[in-house]
This record gives structure tokens, C-alpha cells and sequence, in this order.
């Protein structure tokens, strides 16, 4: 499990991204470096507390 959470981390998620049974996390990144975008948005819901979901307006970066 670790690898996936190294993994998420590499894209902006935060710290608390341990999601155990029946939990469930939503990430909006596309990124991977040391300065993290303001835009990363990442919600967490606890068992029964409904899906993660996410309303976030993405800044558009055209392929360099």
C-alpha cells in the first residue's frame, strides 16, 4: 500500500491520505515536482459519510 500512497503524494495529495475500508478519497492533480499548484483539491470521506466528491475549476496549461 505504501507505493500507491508515495504514488498519490507525488501528485499533490496530502499527508492524510491513509483510506481504510469502505472509505473513499477523491485527488484533482495533474502534477509531480516540489512546488505544488494551488489548485490540487483532495477530499476525504469517513465509512457511511457518503462518496468524496469534488467541484474544482482547473487552470488550462497547454502542452509545452
Amino acid at each position: 500500500m505504501s507505493s500507491a500512497i508515495d504514488a498519490l503524494k507525488r501528485l499533490g495529495a496530502k499527508n492524510a491520505v491513509q483510506v481504510q475500508l469502505r472509505e473513499s478519497l477523491a485527488l484533482a492533480a495533474r502534477y509531480a515536482g516540489d512546488t505544488k499548484p494551488s489548485w490540487i483539491t483532495q477530499k476525504h470521506a469517513s465509512r457511511g459519510k457518503g462518496p468524496s466528491k469534488l467541484r474544482q475549476l482547473l487552470p488550462f496549461m497547454p502542452p509545452q
